[in-house]
């Protein structure tokens, strides 16, 4: 039972040299629903903490594209808190960014694309299926994934990495008015894994 959840924020620099975090409500929204009584936490620091869960949350761009002082800061989590649970065999999770940084951790080739932001289709199990798209950059090989969804250009929208309790969504699955059929059925998937 997932009873502790840590998310990695987004990082941004609104103003010159004062970077905030942030997460979208709707994100802890999501995750609520699926156990009301899970305790949410937000990294605030590079510190080993106690979690059953980790999510690495949309936002900010991979540094290898953007190399911007919030990039470089958000890539640092990334980086202590995926070993950290690589380590201590513990699940994770990422969204948008977090999935695209899973996926270069585990030597995956990231390509430019300026198809998915907004609407497109993903193949689930002969299925078209509609997600929401916010990125500019794509997930073009399969390296170290054992469970895929892919996009009708063949970009991978969502994996599994073999041997491993980690998974990455590239959509938004909380940015829905109402929580969807495949998102709810991919969650419980990863949760219980």
């Amino acid at each position: 039972m997932i009873k502790k959840i840590l998310i990695i924020p987004t990082f941004r620099e609104i103003y010159k040299n004062q970077i905030e975090f942030s997460v979208d409500l709707r994100l802890l929204n999501f995750l609520k629903t699926f156990n009301s009584e899970a305790k949410i936490d937000i990294a605030k620091n590079l510190k080993s903490k106690k979690y059953d869960l980790l999510i690495l949350s949309g936002g900010n761009d991979i540094v290898k594209f953007s190399n911007s002082k919030s990039n470089k800061i958000r890539s640092k989590y990334d980086n202590f808190f995926l070993k950290l649970s690589i380590k201590k065999n513990l699940p994770v999770i990422g969204i948008c960014h977090g999935a695209m940084f899973i996926a270069e951790f585990f030597k995956n080739k990231l390509s430019k694309s300026n198809k998915h932001v907004g609407n497109h289709k993903v193949i689930y199990r002969n299925k078209k299926i509609t997600v929401n798209s916010f990125h500019n950059y794509t997930i073009k090989s399969k390296k170290n994934m054992s469970w895929t969804i892919d996009a009708e250009d063949n970009s991978t929208e969502f994996f599994k990495i073999k041997n491993k309790k980690i998974f990455g969504v590239i959509w938004h699955p909380e940015r829905y008015n109402k929580i969807r059929n495949l998102d709810k059925l991919l969650l419980k998937k990863i949760i219980c894994y």
